[in-house]
Parts: structure tokens; sequence; C-alpha cells
């Protein structure tokens, strides 16, 4: 019905929308996918500004518009609002007062409505994340999942469980109710207090997994292809304040778009099951060198915190892969297959010996070679 074609059609416009407000939220320096900082607005702002508004709309302008969204959410929502970001709510905000200088003369609703169409949407930057469906469909692959499934489950729910240093102080810094008391809050936070929901990995605690495992900060990935992977393998759209969070299907979604991403990486021609054995490889290698994974297991024997599913997920994924890597010869995912040089001497011994015990060769060698002619050029044309 009508009804149902519309709100389809307003989830649409949301989506885009979202992938607009991300793509400026990851880069540069990918911090809250959820809260976008005033610099980064003024990038989606003069990325889709037409020339004619640009003129009349400073930097200035445009600090101030999203300094008084935020001052705005902060007095909606209190404490627990962000001062100095903007949410997908306030950004949206920020549109609307964009448009409102941008055409003047219509009504708020066909102002916000031209300045999306006409400007927002053809100029401003936007995530676009790639297919994953067919990928997830391949045999080799599935097969893949299967084997490894127990051991990244097991190293999952620790990274889902656990509150690592990282995270720890980047919640510490969010604002907190004003009910909520400082004291149980700050000992919670040393004392390294567990996720409650122990099937989902939130967005903090995903980057410090592909830190570990050196899969971020490295010359493959960037931070921002990280946090766009983890958006894009969240099954709810995340039109408000919190991040959903992975369950472990969506966390094995991540995995393999991050698989995708590394083709550009590994040898032309490379199947999807190539490359997320090229994963494997780079994990495999960052657990034995990585101290971030020996200081979390020590770390939390010492701390009370339990690290047995990732001291027991990292030996089960050792175990694993090594199997795996001995069937493939030990190749290295990384680099092209090794085609073995033909030695001359040997080549040219076996045509020797073809030829003098009659054996037939597809291209003989003579005996006796003519000696080709030789042309005489005159050395002056008198």
């Amino acid at each position: 019905g009508g009804g149902r074609d519309g709100a389809m059609a307003r989830s649409s416009v949301h989506e885009r929308m979202w992938a607009v407000f991300t793509h400026y939220t990851l880069a540069p320096g990918p911090g809250q996918p959820n809260l976008l900082r005033r610099d980064q607005f003024v990038r989606f702002a003069e990325a889709c500004l037409p020339a004619r508004a640009r003129a009349a709309i400073s930097r200035a302008d445009l600090d101030i518009i999203a300094c008084h969204e935020a001052s705005v959410q902060r007095a909606a929502k209190g404490a627990r609002a962000p001062r100095k970001a903007l949410t997908y709510h306030g950004f949206l905000s920020c549109c609307l007062r964009l448009a409102a200088k941008v055409y003047p003369d219509h009504s708020h609703e066909q102002a916000l409505q031209l300045f999306l169409h006409n400007d927002v949407m053809p100029h401003a930057g936007a995530r676009a994340p790639r297919p994953v469906a067919d990928a997830l469909q391949d045999a080799k692959l599935k097969a893949l999942l299967r084997r490894f499934e127990t051991p990244l489950f097991q190293i999952f729910y620790y990274y889902a469980s656990a509150v690592h240093p990282e995270s720890a102080a980047r919640a510490a810094r969010q604002p907190r109710p004003e009910t909520a008391s400082t004291s149980t809050a700050s000992s919670s936070t040393q004392t390294g207090r567990r996720n409650k929901m122990k099937a989902h990995l939130g967005y903090d605690d995903f980057v410090v997994f592909v830190k570990d495992f050196g899969i971020a900060n490295s010359p493959l990935i960037s931070a921002q292809v990280i946090g766009g992977i983890f958006l894009s393998s969240v099954n709810t759209l995340a039109f408000h304040k919190n991040i959903p969070k992975l369950t472990f299907g969506e966390f094995l979604e991540a995995l393999v778009r991050i698989a995708l991403e590394m083709a550009a990486f590994t040898p032309q021609g490379t199947s999807i099951a190539g490359n997320f054995k090229a994963l494997l490889l780079i994990m495999w290698r960052t657990a034995h060198a990585s101290r971030n994974i020996t200081e979390s297991i020590e770390t939390g024997i010492h701390k009370n915190v339990d690290a047995s599913d990732l001291l027991q997920g990292v030996m089960a994924f050792n175990n694993r892969f090594v199997e795996l890597w001995a069937e493939d010869g030990h190749h290295d995912y990384l680099s092209p297959a090794r085609v073995s040089k033909p030695d001359a001497f040997e080549l040219l011994t076996q045509i020797c010996h073809r030829s003098t015990s009659g054996v037939p060769s597809s291209a003989p060698l003579p005996t006796t070679a003519p000696r080709p002619a030789v042309s005489t050029l005159p050395l002056s044309s008198t």
C-alpha cells in the first residue's frame, strides 16, 4: 500500500543520508562513527554548498551553525549529550539551516528537499558498502568459515566480553548521566567491567581486535575502511545515539568484507577463499608477534578478568591455521605462487639426449647451423 511504500522511501532517504553522515565521521582521523565533529561538518558543507552560497557562508558561519546545534543537543539531553560533536539528528538540523540559507524563498520542507536533491546527494561524499552476498555463498569460503568457526568465536567472545584499556579510556571520557555514581563508574572501569551483551561486539572493541591482530593501522587497510566495514556489517541502521553491536554472524561477515578489501593486495585472480586465507595469515603472524595479545592474556589473569576465551581461541586458531598452511604447502597467500624456473643446462642435456637416441623432439636442434649471409653495404655513396 501507499503507507508501506512511503515508509520504504523514508528509509531509503535516511539510508543515503546516513551513508553521507558516516562518510564524514570516519575521516579524517576516525572517532565515533555516530558523532560528527565540527571540522568534519565544515568539510561536508564545503563539498556540497553551491558556489553562490559559499560566497555568502563563511567557515566561521558553518562553525557557528555546528556549535549552536551541539548546544541545542546538550540542552535537550543534559550531560548525556556530546559537547562538541553532532549526532545524526543534529546533523540533519544543520542541513535544514543550510537549506534555509541556500533556498530562502521556499518553505523549510521544500528547501530541505531541494538542498538534499540538488546539492548533497550529487556532491557530498558517501559510504558505498561493497556487495558481499555472493562472496558469502562461495563454497570454499563457507568451508573455511566452518573450519575456523570455533576459534574465531572464542576470540570474538573475549573481545565482546572484556573491557580493554583503549575502549575503557574512551568510555570514561563519555559524559554520564548526572544520577550515575562517579565512584561506582570509576571502580568499574578500573576493574574491567565486562559487557552485559556478551554475544555482541561493540565498535570500540572491534577496533581493538583489528589492531591486536594486525589488520588495522597497516598499509593494507586504513582505519577509515575498518570503520566502514563495521557499519556495513551491522544489521540495524543506527539513526540514533548508540551504534548497534555485531553479532558473531555479523563479525564473520565483517572479516569477509576485510578479505574482499585485501583483493587489491593479493595476486590477481585470487578467489575470495584465497583472500580470506591471506587475512588468516596476517592474523596468525601477528598473534605470534603481538605484545598486545600476550599482555591481554597476562593482564587478564592477574586482574581476574577471564582471558581463557582469548587463550583457547588463539591456541585453536594456531593449530587449525598450521594444518591449513601445511595442506597448501606453506604458500605465502599475499604473494604470487612461485613458478619453478627450469634449469637451462638440464634442458639442453635432455634435448641432446633425444637427438642422439633417435627420440623425436618437438623442435630438434640441427647438428650444423648454416651461417647467415652477410650483406655488404657500400662505405660511401661515391
